[in-house]
């Protein structure tokens, strides 16, 4: 347990760490490149509720296309997280706290500006195949281009962190309610 632990702590430093360091190289300013701009308080708290909201209808789409296609295998990443929620409630904790932020500044504050929407979003989704589901890969893929398109559109990690953060806690709730 504690080595698992600790391997996810070294990936969520790497995640932060890398863009950290490439800014600190070229000599860039990291608040301003990751979107840490301070806005007033309901245009951030609208922006992540709204942003919430469409990865939410997002979801719900891809979902019932995914059905349709016979590709939902959603069941294997359900059955992994009532895992995680019985045996490591802390982790869960965790995991949507920091690994939710480190997602947030390593694919959308450091990658969208970098390498596009497209293939930030791309390596977005192919970082969800760990839980071993197409379902997943292709749901996180499409929820990371609703994500890049918002963090260019707004230029916010903060409304990012949080539309990403409710996002996540709604469907483990929904899971542990279920």
């Amino acid at each position: 347990m504690l080595e698992a632990l600790l391997i996810e702590l070294a990936f969520d430093v790497i995640l932060i760490g890398l863009p950290l360091l490439f800014f600190i190289w070229k000599k860039l300013n990291p608040k301003k490149e990751l979107g840490l701009k301070p806005n007033k308080f309901w245009k951030d708290f609208s922006g992540s509720l709204s942003l919430f909201a469409l990865l939410l209808a997002s979801s719900i789409v891809v979902s019932f296309v995914l059905s349709l296609l016979w590709l939902n295998d959603l069941a294997i990443v359900e059955k992994s997280i009532e895992g995680m929620v019985i045996n490591f409630p802390l982790f869960i904790a965790y995991a949507l706290v920091v690994r939710v932020f480190a997602e947030e500044v390593f694919f959308r504050g450091f990658l969208v500006k970098r390498i596009g929407i497209l293939w930030s979003s791309l390596a977005f989704g192919l970082m969800h195949a760990l839980y071993g589901s197409v379902a997943e890969v292709i749901g996180a893929f499409l929820l990371g281009l609703v994500l890049a398109w918002w963090f260019q559109k707004n230029n916010s990690l903060l409304q990012n962190y949080m539309g990403h953060f409710l996002y996540n806690s709604f469907i483990i709730a929904i899971l542990v309610l279920s």
